[in-house]
């Protein structure tokens, strides 16, 4: 975290993807696959940030990052040009969340970005 916050991010990558590797069952890895995907976003590697998100989805469905990561694997979805799937990504947060803070940044970036 220290790494990310001081805007290390390939440092903040690398931490992470060690700490998943090391520890593929502490109960931080879903933490830190959300962070891993936070620092390839804040490169503007969209298509990396979003296969970071997915392991959110797809491995923790219980974690307290869940719905952090369909809003932003979202985003990355549009801002790697996959409108389509950004689409996609955020109307099923929209749906299954539809209170959550999370549902209510989906509903502004669809509609600032349509």
């Amino acid at each position: 975290m220290k790494a990310f916050s001081d805007r290390r991010y390939d440092d903040a990558v690398t931490n992470f993807g060690d700490f998943t590797t090391t520890y593929p069952n502490h109960q931080l890895t879903s933490n830190a696959y959300f962070w891993q995907g936070e620092s390839h976003y804040q490169k503007n590697d969209f298509g990396a940030a979003a296969l970071a998100y997915q392991q959110v989805l797809q491995n923790f469905p219980g974690s307290n990052k869940y719905q952090a990561a369909m809003l932003k694997q979202g985003m990355s979805f549009y801002f790697a040009n996959k409108k389509d799937a950004a689409k996609l990504r955020l109307e099923e947060l929209i749906s299954k969340y539809p209170t959550s803070p999370e549902a209510a940044r989906a509903k502004k970036f669809m509609q600032d970005n349509k």
